[in-house]
């Protein structure tokens, strides 16, 4: 139900995943409100209910790419984008080959490990120079791993935060 707060969501999450009740959704939702995202463009790769995206949008995006492979969540998506007014948000089905070929600002990631180093290219390539990346879906236990693969590509670690054993990485192209 709509509440009294600056911004609100309203997710209805049927069969998907993404209510903003798990650590993941919300180490990135926490750190979106630290982030300028005004006017800037978002990828939101593993997008799920699309509460991310449209937390972004709520913020100030200018344009949100959302990518989802499960077609029961794009779904409930499309029903959380009229729900919550979007207008900036486009969901796209599909994995890490249907990222658009261009190039984002902010990069929101909430996968699991083995999707990230599958992905991890054409995450990458979906970068331009000082995109920020926020990466999560993960166990405090793969923190290294991620690191060590971004740091080969040159990326470079600003910080990191957990909520129980769940992690957020945040990285600078």
């Amino acid at each position: 139900k709509p509440s009294n707060k600056k911004y609100d969501i309203i997710i209805n999450p049927e069969m998907s995943f993404g209510t903003g009740h798990h650590e993941t959704t919300r180490l990135i939702a926490k750190d979106l409100f630290k982030q300028d995202l005004k006017h800037k463009t978002i990828l939101d790769f593993g997008s799920g209910t699309a509460i991310l995206s449209i937390l972004a949008e709520k913020l100030g995006a200018k344009q949100v790419d959302a990518v989802e492979i499960d077609k029961n969540a794009i779904k409930n998506a499309i029903n959380n984008l009229a729900t919550n007014n979007c207008k900036v948000i486009k969901i796209i089905n599909g994995d890490g080959n249907s990222i658009p070929n261009k190039k984002y600002d902010y990069l929101l990631v909430n996968i699991n490990r083995n999707t990230i180093i599958k992905e991890f290219t054409n995450i990458f390539n979906a970068m331009k120079k000082n995109s920020i990346v926020l990466f999560s879906g993960f166990f405090e236990s793969d923190v290294d791993y991620i690191k060590d693969l971004s740091i080969k590509s040159g990326l470079k670690i600003l910080y990191s935060d957990l909520e129980n054993e769940w992690a957020l990485l945040v990285m600078k192209n």
